[in-house]
This record gives C-alpha cells, sequence and structure tokens, in this order.
C-alpha cells in the first residue's frame, strides 16, 4: 500500500514541474512607466508664498498600475504603470501648475476616481477639492481617448482632465 502511495506521486511528479515551468519561464510583457505632462515650472518668487499644495488623499482604489474599468469590473494593467501613486502625481501637478499664483493659501483634496474607463473611451477624474478651511467642492472630468486606446492616449486624457481641474482651482483662487 506504501509503494502504491509513492508510485502515484512519482507518476505525478513530472506534470507538476512542466506546470511549474510553463508558470516560471512564460513571457511576461515589458513594464511602461508613464508621467502626467507636466507644466513648465513656473518662477516662484522668492518675496511670497505660493500656493501650497498638501497631497491629495487616494481612495480611488487606483494605485500605480493603470485602473482599466470595463462596465462594473475594474482591473489593474500589469504593463502600465504610473511614475507616482495618482494622489501624488495630481499634487505634484497641480503644485506645478499653480506655483506662479501670489497667493498665500492652502489647496488640499480627496480622489475618488482616476480610472481609464474603456467601454466608454474616457478618462475619469474626480473627487473633492478644498481651499484653506473652505468647505470641500466636488470636481468630477471626463476626457475621451478612443476606442481602443494606447497607453499614451489614456496619459494624455488624464492630463488633459487634470488641466481642466487646475482651471477650476484658478478661478476658485480668485475668489
Amino acid at each position: 500500500m506504501l509503494n502504491s502511495g509513492i508510485g502515484k506521486w512519482v507518476r505525478l511528479a513530472p506534470a507538476g514541474l512542466l506546470l511549474l515551468a510553463g508558470c516560471i519561464f512564460r513571457d511576461t510583457p515589458e513594464t511602461a512607466y508613464f508621467d502626467l505632462p507636466l507644466p513648465e515650472a513656473a518662477a516662484i518668487r522668492p518675496d511670497r508664498i505660493p500656493v501650497v499644495v498638501s497631497e491629495f488623499r487616494n481612495e480611488s482604489g487606483s494605485g500605480v498600475r493603470f485602473q482599466l474599468r470595463r462596465g462594473s469590473r475594474i482591473e489593474a494593467d500589469p504593463a502600465n504603470k504610473w511614475v507616482l501613486p495618482p494622489g501624488a502625481l495630481l499634487t505634484r501637478s497641480l503644485t506645478q501648475s499653480l506655483a506662479a499664483r501670489p497667493d498665500e493659501r492652502r489647496v488640499s483634496g480627496t480622489l475618488l476616481r482616476f480610472e481609464a474607463d474603456l467601454e466608454r473611451g474616457r478618462f475619469l477624474l474626480a473627487g473633492t477639492y478644498r481651499i484653506d478651511e473652505a468647505a470641500p467642492l466636488p470636481f468630477a472630468y471626463e476626457e475621451p481617448f478612443g476606442t481602443a486606446p494606447t497607453p499614451a492616449e489614456i496619459v494624455e486624457a488624464a492630463g488633459r482632465a487634470v488641466q481642466r481641474l487646475v482651471a477650476e482651482l484658478n478661478l476658485a483662487l480668485e475668489r
């Protein structure tokens, strides 16, 4: 009886090794890293404190991998990644975009959506922002990218959505 148990394992071992080898040696796509398009760094006047942008809390569920939505299903793209998590990307872009303002103000916020909706062909950027101690205000932008987007098209759409938020913040800071 002991021999029959060992014999079974001896017969199954080669199949297990082949299965394991297939997992180890399969082709993995090369990882590509992307950044949001950044504006030219504006000159910061030494006699002024620029707008201070606190890091946006990332509650979008998106990490450094591109988040791809198909209906209610969300996938993390293993081959395409952001150079920073979305909250940090947004904070850095806003900091550079608002650097030339003479205001001594604080901007903070929460990121709720940062994803490519493949079925609708749009990049979704949504959340809330707060200026100084005012009540949080919602923002939501959708930018088109086409039906079979390349990673570069998704990045461009994300950049356009962020620039729309920058424009909104500039108007809000004028008030």
